[in-house]
């Protein structure tokens, strides 16, 4: 035998083993299907009315269930939202960046809360809130660096200010 008949049967041998375990891939991948006899497919057709009524009437409860507990979700959700969107007033000092007007040290039952890497994450400060106003009739300019109460619709960390009242003349 010469060296190229060695080595084509080398390469035969070698697409042959290949061949075998793609075989027992696709053996040990296949499903395998459930055996029925005859005598089971006889009990399935055989079943009771009784029973298949009761069947669509627990799938029928389950269904209902599932409504419910959707229906029951989004009106807990619309009710967070809600009061979410609800008019708060918040103290605090009031700072000017450009032309973006933010309440700092802020103060108030509805003044939202933020994590500091000062504290570890582990304690809620407060946090600032921006305050929009739309019209620019609340003149916010002539209140900066003075602790005011802004009251308006708030929306996680901004407010869209309604008011504007001066508490003190600086905010030390």
């Amino acid at each position: 035998m010469g060296p190229k008949q060695s080595w084509r049967l080398q390469g035969a041998v070698l697409v042959a083993g290949m061949g075998v375990l793609a075989l027992g891939i696709l053996v040990a991948s296949r499903q395998p299907q459930p055996v029925t006899t005859a005598s089971a497919m006889e009990q399935e057709v055989e079943q009771p009315a009784e029973r298949t009524a009761a069947t669509r009437r627990a799938r029928a409860r389950q269904a209902e269930n599932a409504v419910n507990t959707a229906v029951a979700t989004s009106r807990a959700n619309a009710s967070a939202q809600s009061a979410d969107t609800g008019i708060v007033s918040i103290s605090g000092c009031l700072e000017q960046d450009d032309d973006v007007f933010r309440l700092k040290d802020t103060e108030g039952t509805n003044a939202p809360k933020a994590r500091s890497w000062k504290s570890g994450f582990l304690k809620k400060g407060a946090a600032k809130v921006e305050i929009v106003d739309v019209s620019n009739r609340l003149r916010l300019k002539s209140h900066v660096g003075k602790r005011v109460t802004v009251t308006g619709q708030l929306h996680e960390k901004e407010m869209i200010a309604n008011s504007v009242r001066r508490l003190a003349a600086s905010c030390e």
